[in-house]
């Protein structure tokens, strides 16, 4: 077997670097797109999808919210009550982002929510109310 010389030992570093560095870097970025959030396939806007809330506490008990977002601009909003014995509410409408801005208009009612992605999740701010909704 021959015997590694100092060249050869600084070319062997120096390739170990080069795979150490490129694997961290993958790394980096596989996780990154773990945490991002992936847009439906045939759209680029990251709300469409299908998105709900974790059971939450309100004023009529433990509910969860459950919203689902369409390329054609369109959502359903569903919420569904867990304790109380109350049917599920749902409203559809027509959906437009501008921004970090959502815009929901009804056929009875508009809303306006600013919207952005954390750690993968969608929260949505409406004055003093913040949700926050998992991908489905």
């Amino acid at each position: 077997m021959r015997r590694m010389n100092r060249r050869d030992k600084s070319i062997a570093r120096s390739r170990r670097a080069v795979v150490v560095g490129l694997i961290a870097l993958l790394s980096a970025s596989v996780a990154c797109s773990l945490r991002e959030p992936r847009p439906d396939s045939t759209s680029r806007n990251p709300l469409v999808g299908e998105w709900e809330t974790a059971p939450t506490l309100s004023q009529l008990g433990t509910i969860t919210t459950f919203y689902a977002f369409k390329s054609d601009g369109t959502f359903t909003l569903t919420v569904t009550y867990i304790d109380a014995k109350l049917p599920a509410t749902t409203r559809v409408g027509r959906y437009s982002t501008s921004d970090d801005t959502v815009h929901l208009f009804w056929p009875e009612a508009e809303s306006t929510a600013e919207y952005k992605f954390d750690d993968g999740m969608l929260v949505l701010s409406e004055g003093t109310d913040v949700f926050r909704l998992q991908r489905k």
